[in-house]
């Protein structure tokens, strides 16, 4: 009985552990676009690899580095630093 019990509790934590990224990442998806119409606005193409770099900054599950890693994304496809540093930031609002 004690053993049941105790799985069912790890259990339980388990899946909490595991729906945590998925709420944390739903509202993100505003900022994303936010993030993304920044761009457009300075006249960068968005594709693909430049919304991912948006979501990762946008998704705070990522840790603290995940600005200057969509950052160094962004500037890998082109950006100019200023410009990757802005949309980065608004996809933090």
């Amino acid at each position: 009985m004690r053993i049941r019990k105790t799985a069912l509790r790890a259990t339980s934590v388990l899946l909490a552990m595991a729906a945590a990224p998925l709420l944390a990442v739903t509202p993100a998806h505003a900022n994303v676009n936010h993030c993304t119409a920044y761009l457009k606005s300075q006249h960068y193409l968005v594709r693909e690899r430049a919304t991912h770099a948006c979501t990762w900054a946008a998704n705070p599950s990522n840790g603290p580095a995940r600005g200057a890693q969509c950052r160094d994304m962004l500037m890998h496809l082109g950006v100019a630093q200023y410009h990757a540093i802005t949309a980065c930031r608004e996809a933090f609002k």
